[in-house]
């Protein structure tokens, strides 16, 4: 039974890089199950009922089938999934036989009953779907490997596509869809599996399933091959490196070696960069790579036009590097115009990755994709009782980063909504609060905060409910000598926080994140994101929510209205959050001294946010300077470009003196006082 899925176009608003990944998902794909009229509603009970045949293929040649079966066995064992020692014997065995059709047979009937589905390939159109014979159970929180049975008559030598509207991200998801997205999709297509099909008339795929909910839980399934955009299909284009570097070429401080079929990269810096042209027509886009980084931070991704041909801050996304694991990165993005070229900045500091394979594709999906809804049973996970105890032996908070033996984050970051923010590899819990894990081994990775030593325990999670018992050691405690940690710029909307299903994130998450650091002062700036939602949480004193000694408290960040063009500006300890005359953001004052003129009138602490933002790129000198310091030394005769978001027009409001709460004059800013992050007490 065959069912061709609806095209659901992507529309693209907004010229943000983070708004545009936003939009990205939350167009991408309708949940299914909204749109099905009575009669697909029957299909689905028909088709979840019971498992189809799969279609049989009669014979291919002997040789390469084994080595592409043996590629499997390798890589099941890689993904920790390993395939029953019978059927593994067995089909080890096949490869001294001659007989093609004999070998097709068996290998069918030893891997089919282990198939979840089985996809038959085309000419033109969607493929065939139906549901194999493998036991539909999924693991609350844990991860569960399916194989995917392909049948390829016209021999297609493309990416074979899964996707499913219930594996779309939470964050930045309509509220109405938070129930319907509980699961996770990862085809491995890494090593030593090749990408794309093999082109062989059977071929064998996997595919592995996340849960974040116990029950049965229903979903839909998406498939098609990645045919080029001219033929009806989305890809833009594929780089595969079997030969050479295939277009892609050094710019940087990076080393590009082609080896194995794979790109090497080497970073000798911290601003490594490779670049490649690519034609296109303007639209949403994704770009998709399969790499392996030996080092943490943060990689970017930028693109540029014909018209503007070369990378610029506007057009660019972040990506976080997971070290030593082999995974997929996706970076959605909008090209208005004609598009002429892409870079990759892959590391933020020196060190090596390994790139097997990146693609091009159109965003706008094509007609060619077949759905099949199942029902799934997602068994429960155990529950983890966290015993913390700080340095003194009292309970508190801390963070945990959770890890199986393959690397993977818990509970997954995609289907995080707050008091665990997805932008984290940590969660935060409490002395009794809970996680759920699936049974297995994990390392998990116990701090709290800058003046805390982290340790790294090892937990076996069984079936049956455990615990985790780690006390804080401490290296320092400034507060016994009466200093107290702060950070004066957090935010609980915009940046990297989610718009929906909530306008950012509630006080009760932000003290959570507070405690589990050892932050003892945090200042929540509310800002342009979000900001109507967020105002009311200003009470002009610190907010209810705070535990001695932690205090949060919430003020004003001048970005993203106002005077933020000529700088951010933070407004600390405020009476009034509004000014005057207004209701909320719109209509500020576009001078900063004004702002500041009202903030310091009222008693506030005021300073520049990201200050060195516009400064550091240099202009020129002042005339007949060059012999009177070194470039680099301070104070210098630099003339910055002041063409950031930091000190442009703060360099001259510190000369200003305003009005203080007294009426006397106070300096407009206290620029020494704002950039402290800690404040003696005493």
């Amino acid at each position: 039974m065959t069912v061709t899925a609806k095209l659901y176009p992507v529309v693209f608003t907004c010229s943000e890089p983070h708004e545009e990944a936003r939009v990205f998902w939350q167009n991408r794909v309708r949940m299914a199950n909204a749109d099905l009229d009575p009669k697909d509603q029957k299909l689905i009970e028909e088709t979840s009922a019971k498992a189809s045949k799969l279609s049989m293929v009669e014979s291919v040649e002997a040789q390469p089938l084994p080595a592409s079966i043996d590629r499997l066995i390798e890589a099941m064992q890689y993904v920790g999934s390993l395939l029953p020692r019978t059927v593994v014997g067995k089909l080890k065995k096949l490869s001294s036989a001659d007989d093609d059709a004999e070998v097709t047979k068996q290998v069918q009937e030893l891997l089919d009953p282990l198939c979840l589905i089985g996809v038959s390939l085309r000419d033109k159109g969607p493929p065939l779907v139906k549901r194999g014979a493998a036991p539909r159970e999924l693991l609350e929180q844990g991860w569960r490997t399916f194989l995917i049975k392909v049948v390829n008559k016209p021999c297609k030598t493309r990416r074979l596509l899964i996707d499913s509207p219930n594996a779309q991200p939470l964050p930045h998801s309509p509220a109405d869809q938070v129930s319907s997205r509980w699961m996770q999709l990862s085809s491995f297509e890494g090593r030593p599996l090749k990408p794309n099909l093999s082109g062989l008339e059977l071929d064998y795929r996997i595919v592995q399933i996340y849960s974040r909910d116990p029950g049965t839980k229903q979903a839909l399934l998406e498939f098609t091959v990645a045919n080029k955009a001219g033929d009806d299909g989305e890809l833009i284009h594929e780089w595969r490196f079997e030969k050479d570097a295939d277009g892609w070429r050094e710019m940087n401080q990076v080393d590009i070696k082609v080896r194995d079929g794979s790109l090497h990269i080497t970073s000798s810096g911290n601003d490594p960069f490779m670049g490649a042209n690519v034609k296109a027509g303007g639209g949403p886009m994704v770009l998709r790579m399969w790499a392996k980084s030996e080092v943490d931070g943060v990689g970017q991704f930028f693109w540029w036009t014909k018209g503007i041909p070369q990378a610029t801050g506007n057009r660019q996304t972040h990506f976080l590097l997971e070290p030593g694991k082999e995974r997929l990165y996706e970076f959605p993005f909008q090209v208005k115009v004609e598009l002429a070229g892409i870079r990759i900045d892959p590391l933020v500091k020196p060190g090596r990755m390994r790139i097997d394979w990146i693609d091009l594709y159109s965003a706008q999906r094509s007609a060619n994709w077949a759905k099949l809804p199942l029902d799934l049973d997602c068994k429960q996970a155990t529950p983890v009782t966290f015993r913390v105890l700080d340095a003194k032996g009292l309970p508190a908070f801390a963070k945990f980063e959770i890890r199986d033996k393959k690397g993977r984050i818990y509970p997954a970051q995609s289907k995080r909504l707050a008091p665990d923010f997805f932008f984290h590899r940590q969660i935060y819990r409490g002395d009794g609060e809970t996680v759920s894990l699936p049974p297995g081994k994990y390392t998990i990775r116990c701090s709290r905060g800058p003046e805390t030593i982290p340790e790294i325990k090892k937990l076996d999670v069984g079936t049956e409910p455990t615990e985790l018992i780690y006390r804080v050691s401490r290296w320092v405690d400034p507060s016994e000598s009466g200093w107290w940690s702060g950070d004066h710029n957090i935010h609980a909307a915009g940046c990297r926080h989610y718009q929906n299903p909530t306008e950012g994130v509630k006080p009760a998450d932000m003290i959570r994140h507070i405690m589990g650091e050892d932050i003892k002062v945090g200042c929540c700036l509310t800002w342009g994101p979000c900001f109507d939602f967020q105002k009311r949480f200003f009470t002009g004193k610190v907010a209810e929510q705070s535990r001695y000694p932690y205090t949060l408290r919430y003020d004003l960040e001048v970005s993203g209205f106002g005077s933020h063009m000529s700088g951010h500006l933070n407004l600390l300890n405020l009476k009034q959050q509004i000014y005057p005359g207004r209701t909320s953001k719109n209509h500020w004052p576009t001078l900063g001294l004004s702002t500041l003129r009202w903030a310091r009138k009222q008693g506030a602490i005021c300073g520049p946010a990201h200050s060195s933002i516009g400064l550091t790129r240099i202009v020129g000198r002042v005339p007949n300077t060059e012999d009177k310091e070194d470039l680099h030394s301070l104070p210098n005769f630099n003339i910055p470009a002041h063409d950031g978001i930091g000190a442009n027009e703060f360099v001259v409001d510190v000369t200003h003196k305003v009005p203080g709460p007294d009426g006397k004059l106070v300096p407009a800013a206290e620029a020494s006082n704002i950039q402290r992050r800690r404040r003696r007490t005493d």
